[in-house]
């Protein structure tokens, strides 16, 4: 092919490299190649792996600025918000990977999963600290309340 042309990656249309938008279909024809996208995607799944949320997140959203309709980089960040605990985020972004490929059965049941865990609530920090702090010590309270008015009645 031409060096002065390029392919759009969604309806194969031929457009001018320099040029923004698909002629044909009006997609934005992404600056970086499928093979940088390829591994830009490869890193920020490794970088999920090891815990470097920061890291795969913004290669994500790199990746998403470069070709909006990569499903798969909408899916990835789903998981990253979802390992940071932003379970509202995770179900936008998985969302948006289902608008994009409404046939990929893994993105719905994420989506199914993600909803679940959305509508189960996580007891409160509020609640722990009641379990840990103060119902021990109002049972204490009450043990020496109950020891006062046993030893009063009683000389």
């Amino acid at each position: 092919m031409n060096d002065d042309l390029i392919t759009c990656p969604y309806c194969e249309a031929i457009n001018k490299r320099d040029s923004r938008y698909c002629r044909n279909c009006g997609a934005r024809i992404p600056t970086a190649t499928v093979k940088e996208i390829a591994q830009i995607l490869l890193s920020a799944s490794l970088n999920l792996a090891n815990g470097r949320f920061i890291e795969a997140e913004r290669e994500c959203k790199w990746i998403i600025e470069q070709d909006p309709f990569n499903a798969d980089a909408h899916s990835l960040l789903g998981d990253i918000y979802e390992r940071k605990g932003e379970i509202i985020l995770a179900i936008e972004e998985y969302r948006e990977a289902i608008r994009l490929a409404p046939g990929e059965r893994f993105y719905r049941s994420r989506l199914e999963e993600l909803g679940r865990r959305k509508n189960h609530k996580l007891p409160s920090l509020k609640k722990y600290l009641l379990y840990i702090f103060f119902i021990p010590a109002l049972i204490f309270l009450m043990y020496r309340l109950l020891s006062l008015l046993l030893s009063q009645g009683h000389p």
